[in-house]
């Protein structure tokens, strides 16, 4: 260290606010003259006099594509939770590196295997959901784990790639390996990692919410389509105003309103949280209000110009215009092309 101009214990970059979890610091020396290295009797000996050239310090870090994709699940509202046979304060200096737990100030919580395995059923539960890392697990407890935040209705996705991961990955929705993994959890992954890293997982994530979030709107333009024709057609036919479009002009407002559009969707859909509102509600929110809205102005534009003309094709072809123009508009509403313009 003195030769080196560096002060006992300073470390070499200050790169990182955590401590290494391993680390091994070797010294590079020269020795001007030919010197053995053993003695007579062959114990090593330190030959005198050597010049110290560089330290290499080897530590066990996190891969940088890790801490990638754990803050993006992270901000994706992924909970994460290791299970882990390592002491947990070194369990929790990984999770640290890696991004999380350590943004927010809230505290990760740990329990250990022998301590799940002496709680009830119900406090078994909650401890499941409440702790992020479980040290010294055994396999069994691994996948009663599992089990118990799928009771709670939670989707689980185990990422393993030992024999010991098998009970947890066959508990979970979905078990993720990767190619170098043990024939036994190959056997039974959902989803294979052929890179061997973490990264693949990330673009799993982004197909995954555009298809989602894709569906969901496609879903609710259809639906919004069947809500505003089912009033419509209640209310001009029970009135005894005659029904308010032809057949083919029904087909055009489909074709215009929902089958191109759901089509655009599926391509225009990003990626991004999907809400995890029960799917009722959140189809209700933007169903019903668009639905009524739609009928009640279809139901106008049909009463005037049936009116005013006295004809009911003339007030049939208003109502089609009127409905295709508004499928449209809520196609916009749904999916803006300017951020904060979104009707939920």
């Amino acid at each position: 260290d003195q030769v080196l101009g560096r002060e006992e214990g300073t470390p070499e970059s200050g790169e990182h606010d955590v401590q290494p979890i391993e680390e091994a610091v070797y010294m590079v020396a020269y020795c001007p003259e030919r010197v053995p290295l053993h003695t007579a009797e062959g114990m090593p000996a330190l030959p005198e006099g050597l010049l110290p050239l560089c330290r290499l310090r080897y530590s066990e870090q996190v891969r940088p594509e890790a801490v990638e994709t754990v803050r993006a699940f992270s901000q994706s509202g992924v909970e994460m939770k290791v299970f882990t046979q390592d002491a947990p304060e070194r369990t929790l200096a990984v999770i640290r590196q890696a991004g999380l737990g350590g943004d927010d100030g809230t505290p990760l919580r740990a329990v250990s295997g022998p301590e799940l395995a002496t709680l009830d059923r119900e406090r078994f539960a909650r401890a499941a959901v409440e702790n992020t890392i479980f040290d010294t697990m055994s396999p069994r407890l691994e996948g009663q784990v599992v089990d118990a935040l799928r009771a709670q209705g939670q989707s689980v996705a185990v990422v393993g790639d030992g024999v010991n991961d098998l009970p947890a990955m066959q508990q979970a929705n979905l078990s993720i390996t990767q190619q170098s993994s043990s024939p036994a959890a190959l056997s039974v992954a959902d989803i294979i990692l052929l890179e061997d890293s973490s990264q693949a997982l990330l673009r799993v994530l982004d197909k995954g919410q555009r298809i989602a979030n894709g569906l969901l709107d496609i879903l609710k333009l259809y639906l919004n389509q069947v809500g505003y024709l089912t009033l419509l057609i209640l209310v001009i036919w029970g009135a005894g105003l005659g029904f308010p479009y032809q057949s083919k002009q029904g087909s055009l407002i489909t074709l215009v309103s929902v089958i191109l559009p759901s089509l655009a969707l599926s391509l225009w859909a990003p990626a991004g949280v999907v809400p995890r509102t029960h799917l009722g509600r959140l189809l209700a929110r933007f169903v019903a209000p668009a639905a009524v809205t739609v009928s009640v102005a279809a139901v106008l534009v049909y009463i005037i110009f049936l009116e005013m003309s006295g004809e009911e094709a003339y007030a049939q072809l208003a109502v089609t215009y009127t409905l295709v123009i508004s499928g449209l508009v809520l196609v916009v509403l749904r999916r803006p092309p300017v951020r904060g313009l979104t009707l939920v």
